[in-house]
């Protein structure tokens, strides 16, 4: 898509490809690992969004933990109470530099207990919602393979395509 309106750009891939020796940072207390994530809550702002809603069905859809993505400040309106409850509860942030201000804030005001992943952008345009969304990958990998699974191939089971041939016939053109 980026290339339909930007013909002429060149080095696209030095450009998108995030730093892949550190493309997430975690913050997980003492003894946590990333299998020991018990959900995950993917909160974005302005350039998150495709890259949260992702996320959150490749957790689910490959069978790793249950993910849900929200908006900064939508979390900061109860979502975070989920989180107070739930030790292993983690917070994921996908954040770009418009965000950085509000995520300052936010982040002095969670307890340090509490379990944060953030992955970040430098980059204000499309390309950084496609670096937050590629960083996204390597992280749902880390977190799968403790658990045994492929995000790729995770081994759908045979009702499940029964599932996916179904038709809603409230949905098929009358003929």
């Amino acid at each position: 898509m980026y290339r339909a309106f930007f013909p002429d750009e060149t080095g696209l891939a030095d450009k998108v490809l995030p730093n892949l020796d550190e493309p997430y940072v975690s913050r997980l207390p003492e003894g946590m690992t990333l299998g020991d994530i018990s959900d995950l809550h993917v909160v974005f702002g302005a350039l998150g969004r495709a890259a949260a809603n992702d996320m959150e069905g490749r957790m689910l859809e490959a069978g790793i933990i249950p993910a849900m993505a929200t908006d900064f400040k939508n979390f900061t309106h109860g979502r975070h109470v989920f989180l107070d409850k739930h030790p292993q509860s983690t917070l994921l942030m996908l954040i770009s530099p418009r965000d950085e201000k509000f995520v300052a804030k936010m982040m002095k005001l969670i307890p340090e207990e509490r379990p944060v992943i953030t992955i970040r952008t430098e980059r204000e345009d499309i390309l950084g919602a496609l670096q937050l969304m590629i960083s996204t990958f390597y992280l749902s990998i880390d977190i799968a393979a403790p658990h045994g699974i492929n995000p790729k191939k995770p081994g759908a089971p045979k009702w499940g395509g029964k599932l996916w041939s179904l038709k809603l016939d409230c949905y098929q053109p009358k003929k």
